[in-house]
């Protein structure tokens, strides 16, 4: 299968670019060690685990789909009514239009942003026609696990019929003032299938419950070697399926 990103804008030069997720796992994650002592009040000789960094389910969603990621960076400021203002230095040609704008806050109230994000949003603006096969979609999402002073809110796009550039918008923190670095990631991309699904709850059969008894054993009897060191990663060896997106 194939994820086409067709830039028919003028956007001097492009203010966003396509990537493969897996090609921008955050550096905290990066460093993170794979095994480390965990803290416990109650026993302070509990023995090393491994950390995010050995959990598969988090790889894959950092590495799922493609981001669309910033070639330039933004510098935010706050002023006395709280409102944000935003400098971006891309220049622009032939009338390109600016790598952030702000989004029409009446398209979104009722929205609940809690204390956390201002009540107007601003929008990344996307010079790509995304394109799918017949038959698949794409979810338009925040960056899995990633911590932003900005929120990107969530779209699917029936992408295989749809010949339009979708746009981003997004919240910002309230009181935050700093740069938004070039290179980050503002909304991650997952193309499906789209299928016809049934929401069904049955009683587990007996299988089902032999399975689920088995996994959960070996989980707990391989969690640690002879010499009680971190061993497990049964997921990884016996459950998981690798996912590519190049």
């Amino acid at each position: 299968m194939k994820i086409e990103f067709l830039d028919l804008e003028k956007y001097g030069g492009g203010c966003l670019y396509p990537v493969p997720a897996y090609k921008e796992i955050p550096k905290w994650y990066k460093n993170l060690p794979s095994v480390r002592r965990l803290y416990n009040r109650n026993n302070p000789d509990e023995q090393p685990d491994f950390t995010a960094k050995k959990c598969i389910p988090i790889l894959d969603a950092f590495t799922t789909g493609y981001y669309l990621v910033t070639k330039y960076e933004s510098v935010w400021s706050v002023d006395k009514e709280g409102n944000h203002s935003c400098q971006c230095p891309a220049k622009l040609v032939d009338g390109g239009i600016k790598p952030i704008t702000m989004h029409p806050w009446e398209q979104l109230r009722g929205l609940d942003v809690g204390s956390v994000y201002n009540e107007y949003a601003y929008k990344f603006s996307n010079p790509y026609v995304i394109k799918t096969p017949p038959g698949y979609s794409c979810i338009f999402t925040h960056p899995f696990n990633q911590i932003s002073p900005f929120l990107t809110l969530t779209g699917v796009v029936d992408t295989d019929k749809h010949p339009i550039a979708v746009q981003f918008p997004f919240l910002m923190a309230k009181n935050f003032e700093g740069t938004i670095p070039a290179n980050t990631p503002i909304v991650q991309i997952i193309p499906f299938k789209r299928d016809d699904w049934e929401l069904s709850v049955p009683e587990p059969t007996n299988l089902d419950r032999q399975q689920i008894s088995l996994a959960q054993s070996e989980f707990h009897a391989t969690r640690y070697d002879d010499k009680g060191k971190v061993s497990g990663g049964e997921y990884k060896k016996k459950y998981r399926v690798k996912k590519k997106y190049l």
